[in-house]
């Protein structure tokens, strides 16, 4: 009598229908020294597209967190690292002159009571550490609940359901040690100078370019022979393909580090991305992608 019981109970768990989707709308605004949050609103979506089984995020990724707390017994129910458009902006030398504000948001599936939304931020120690917080209750009756405004759709590569797969998701791993080899020099030699040198000669043509309003076939061209030159130059390093801690990295010439001399993220040359880089992405995607049960 028993199996019957268990397959019973299993079927009626399978066929528990998704939890709604809930938006929080937010303002993320300061500057290289100061930052700020300020609530904008609450949107109720259609079904929750993640995956029920991988609620709360062990990557360890991004540099900002998002938690979702249960207001009363302060439950962990849901969460997930991020990075953002402000979290760069805030390290350009724009953001030392000036304030800005930018429109974020964070989604997670509709809880049944209050909860309490926790973000955070990175730290001195690396160790994240609250920024703000904002109480949601799903019966406020000033959520949007009007739904997505109807648009047609169509598949353009259809891979499964949404809770088990993923489109594209990018992230930025925050430690590579392990994967540097022994003996690799730390910081890693690679023709910094040489690199520095061209890009600010190519910035100087593509200046001159601009201000004789020259035909933009010459700014192609220019590209594409930055591309070239900028990819030999960065495979003869004597390091040239392997992971260390190269100067150079965050839109600073000194004081920042890059996994390896070359990636996507760092130049446009056609490249994959990085070791490092490659990593984050199949870990973040095996957040969402793995099977259930399956290691990390």
């Amino acid at each position: 009598m028993i199996a019957p019981v268990v397959i019973l109970v299993s079927a009626a768990v399978a066929a528990a229908p998704a939890p709604r989707t809930l938006r929080l709308d937010y303002l993320h605004t300061g500057s290289a020294t100061e930052e700020r949050f300020a609530f904008d609103g609450l949107v109720l979506e259609g079904p929750w597209p993640g995956p029920p089984d991988r609620l709360v995020d062990d990557t360890n990724l991004g540099k900002y967190l998002y938690e979702v707390r249960d207001r009363k017994s302060d439950t962990l129910l849901y969460s997930r690292g991020f990075a953002s458009i402000y979290g760069e902006w805030e390290t350009t030398g724009e953001a030392k002159e000036r304030s800005r504000g930018f429109s974020e948001s964070v989604r997670f599936p509709e809880p049944r009571q209050p909860v309490r939304v926790v973000l955070k931020k990175r730290g001195r120690g690396n160790e994240f550490e609250e920024a703000w917080s904002v109480s949601v209750d799903p019966a406020d009756p000033a959520i949007d609940r009007s739904g997505p405004s109807a648009a047609r759709a169509w598949a353009v590569i259809e891979s499964g359901e949404p809770r088990d797969k993923v489109d594209l998701l990018l992230s930025q791993a925050a430690k590579w040690k392990d994967l540097i080899a022994p003996g690799t020099p730390l910081p890693t030699p690679w023709p910094k100078e040489a690199f520095e040198a061209a890009q600010r000669e190519i910035q100087e043509r593509r200046r001159r370019i601009r201000a004789e309003k020259r035909p933009e076939q010459e700014m192609e061209a220019l590209f594409l022979e930055e591309r070239e030159r900028i990819t030999k130059l960065l495979a003869s390093g004597p390091h040239a393909g392997k992971v260390g801690a190269f100067e150079g990295a965050l839109y600073e010439a000194k004081g920042y580090y890059r996994p390896q001399a070359d990636c996507i993220m760092f130049t446009r040359d056609q490249l994959a991305f990085c070791a490092v880089c490659r990593r984050a992405i199949e870990r973040v995607i095996g957040l969402y992608a793995r099977p259930a049960g399956a290691g990390r």
